[in-house]
């Protein structure tokens, strides 16, 4: 993409007044150029796809990067692998020229009056968040826009985009600073750029940026191409570029010393961070033997506390067994006690019971005493009365034995009777007859 017009902006001050034929030819140039614009614009438009293996980001880049996150030119949340958008340089490098200690180094947002500025993109409109800085970049002079390729002859250009979303190219990253930074870029052609550069594809780098590539080299090991690319002979002019590339280019030039102080301080507040830390690692480490060490010490007083207090227990417990032991003694007393006196008592009802005993003893030993002469008088009587009952029973023996003498008479008169009774009636039946016996035997 053409940057800025300076090389022929130079030539048509070396020629002074041009021609009818030399602006004739002159357009036909910038009809040329502007087709390979368009076709390095279409080229620019493409976004690349996802980032599969990140770019390297070296010392240089990454300090430079933290150090325009310092300044507050670059944000804070930037990843230095990522690629960076046109949006984002333009933006970074007007905020890196305003901290510029140069004042004719220094670009200003643009402001917009309706009716009254012209926009300098198609694309980039009052309401884009970015548009102060691209507007400013543009009406400065140092991009490529509908501001700085109005043709004398031809004031239509057609729609010019600025494609903010799109990744910044190399060339673009060197062209934008190099205006930024140089005033008058040097002349430059196809063979002064090979000599100087030894870039094998010149033919693919635009001739616009070739004064600010030859700019760029001549700065040698503190140029963009230098610090952002490294050693490398195919400058790839289309090839999108990191954070960190466009933070090392950014710290080039007019930022190189405030960039190099604020790396300075960083690198003191790191090696006061890390004195700090290498104290407070120390203190740490001090504390930490303290802290074993008292721990140690509170771990011996602990088991010491612990041993005692193990003690007091069993002190204790054996203190309340010891209490428990007497308070069942003293209820075991008390039991005893109470049961001695339950038997003194008893003992006593005892004894009260004994003596009304005896003295009822007494008394029923007299009332015996009568009675056994009593009794004595009965037995003497009964013992008469069984003399008596003797003779008696032996009279009744007597009388028995006649009586059963004169049964056993009769049953033999009464079986003679039968028998003579059978004799007599032989024909009688078995029932008869045994009817007749009953009835003998119970005569």
């Amino acid at each position: 993409m053409k940057d800025c017009n300076l090389l022929t902006a130079g030539t048509k001050q070396q020629l002074g007044p041009l021609t009818a034929l030399q602006e004739v030819l002159l357009a036909s140039d910038n009809e040329t150029d502007k087709s390979e614009e368009n076709e390095s614009k279409k080229a620019l438009q493409v976004h690349p796809g996802k980032v599969l293996i990140p770019a390297v980001v070296d010392q240089v880049q990454g300090q430079a990067l933290a150090a325009l996150q310092v300044l507050k030119v670059i944000e804070a949340d930037a990843q230095p692998s990522d690629l960076c958008t046109r949006r984002e340089y333009a933006r970074w490098l007007l905020s890196a020229s305003v901290l510029s200690r140069n004042s004719v180094s220094k670009v200003y947002p643009a402001m917009y009056i309706e009716n009254v500025t012209e926009l300098a993109f198609d694309d980039i409109t009052p309401e884009d968040p970015d548009f102060s800085s691209i507007q400013g970049l543009a009406e400065a002079g140092l991009i490529s826009s509908k501001l700085s390729n109005k043709d004398l002859l031809n004031d239509d250009l057609g729609p010019f985009y600025f494609s903010p979303e799109s990744p910044l190219s190399r060339q673009d990253l060197v062209s934008w600073k190099m205006a930024l930074e140089k005033r008058q870029l040097p002349e430059a052609d196809k063979k002064i750029l090979y000599q100087i550069s030894g870039f094998i594809d010149i033919d693919k780098i635009n001739p616009d940026a070739w004064p600010a590539v030859v700019a760029d080299m001549s700065a040698g090991e503190q140029g963009i191409i230098a610090l952002a690319f490294g050693c490398t002979r195919l400058f790839q002019p289309n090839k999108p570029v990191t954070k960190a590339q466009v933070a090392v280019a950014l710290a080039t030039g007019e930022a190189f010393d405030l960039v190099n102080e604020e790396l300075a301080r960083i690198e003191a507040e790191s090696m006061a961070e890390k004195a700090v830390s290498a104290h407070n690692a120390l203190v740490a480490e001090v504390e930490k033997d303290v802290n074993a060490s008292f721990e140690k010490e509170l771990l011996i007083e602990k088991e010491k506390i612990d041993a005692v207090e193990k003690m007091a227990e069993e002190a204790l417990h054996e203190l309340e067994r010891l209490k428990a032991e007497r308070e069942a003694e003293n209820m075991a007393l008390m039991k005893d006690r109470a049961a001695i006196d339950s038997e003194m008592e008893a003992l006593s009802r005892l004894r009260c019971e004994v003596e009304e005993q005896l003295e009822s003893l007494m008394n029923n030993k007299v009332e015996i005493s009568y009675e056994k002469e009593a009794i004595n008088k009965l037995r003497k009587e009964t013992e008469d009365e069984s003399q008596e009952v003797v003779r008696l029973q032996h009279e009744l023996e007597v009388e028995r034995k006649a009586l059963s003498m004169a049964r056993i008479t009769y049953s033999r008169m009464c079986s003679v009777r039968l028998l003579m009774f059978v004799h007599l009636h032989k024909n009688l039946h078995l029932s008869d007859l045994t009817w007749i016996c009953a009835y003998l035997l119970n005569l």
